[in-house]
Parts: structure tokens; C-alpha cells; sequence
């Protein structure tokens, strides 16, 4: 599933058209009839999607976990800083949404995994105490049984 995620990833840096084309070479402008205006705001809400499902609906462990929102920063930024952005008067502010958006999601990911340990702990102890008092009421009863025969 990480892997998969990581192909998306990568595959919403190819899919863009001003991004495409700069990466051959060519003004997008020449390319492309109509300006890519929202592009860079689909890469983004695109790549955010994906890590937001994985972080709220796959049970990963964080310790590996982390590997999505850097990914999902990486793919962004290195086209960003390396083509440029088509529109660099909004490009700071929605890598920072994204930025925020990726931290938010792997910490409440971090606390959901801890919830949920801590709940799986608990049903262990509560599972343990269960069995150690179905054993006290097995001698409970066997020393009943003998006190009763003397």
C-alpha cells in the first residue's frame, strides 16, 4: 500500500501539464491553448489526498508511516524549486497549507496509533485478571469440594 502510494505520488508530477512540459523543454504557453491556472493546487490537493487516506484509513505504524508526508513534500517541491512554479505568487502559501496539512496528519496518526494500543493493552490486562480469577474460583472451589469431604 505505501508503495502504491508512493507511485501516485510521483505519477501527479507527470500528469501536469506545465510541469510536463517544462520538464522537455517547452514554454507550457506554446503547448497547452488553455492556462494551467489550478495545476499546482490539484498537485497539491491531489498528493494531500493521498497521505490524509492513508494516515486516517490504512493502519500503518508511524515508525514507517513518515515516509509518505516527506515523499509527498519531496514530489512537490523538487518540481517546484527545479521548474519553477507557474504561478510563484500562490506557490509559497499552498506549500505551506500542504506542509501543515501533511504534519497534521501523520501526528493524528501518531495519537491514533497510540489510542490504539492503548486500548489492545488494556483488553490484554482486562483478558489476564479474567483468567487469573477463573483460576482463583477453580481452587476456590476444589478447596470448598475438599473442606466439605472432611
Amino acid at each position: 500500500t505505501i508503495a502504491r502510494s508512493l507511485q501516485y505520488l510521483v505519477s501527479f508530477v507527470f500528469v501536469g501539464r506545465w510541469y510536463t512540459a517544462t520538464m522537455f523543454g517547452v514554454k507550457p504557453t506554446e503547448v497547452w491553448l488553455e492556462p494551467s491556472e489550478d495545476e499546482e493546487a490539484w498537485s497539491v490537493l491531489l498528493s494531500v489526498l493521498v497521505v490524509v487516506t492513508m494516515c486516517l484509513f490504512i493502519p500503518i505504524r508511524s515508525t514507517i508511516l513518515w515516509i509518505l508526508p516527506l515523499f509527498a513534500s519531496l514530489t512537490h517541491f523538487v518540481p517546484l524549486y527545479v521548474l519553477g512554479s507557474p504561478f510563484p505568487q500562490s506557490g509559497q502559501r499552498l506549500a505551506t497549507l500542504m506542509l501543515m496539512v501533511l504534519f497534521f496528519s501523520y501526528r493524528g496518526a501518531q495519537r491514533n496509533e497510540v489510542q490504539i494500543r492503548e486500548k489492545w493493552l488494556a483488553k490484554q490486562r482486562v483478558q489476564e485478571q479474567d483468567q487469573e480469577i477463573e483460576e482463583r474460583a477453580r481452587v476456590t472451589s476444589a478447596l470448598s469440594t475438599v473442606a466439605g469431604t472432611l
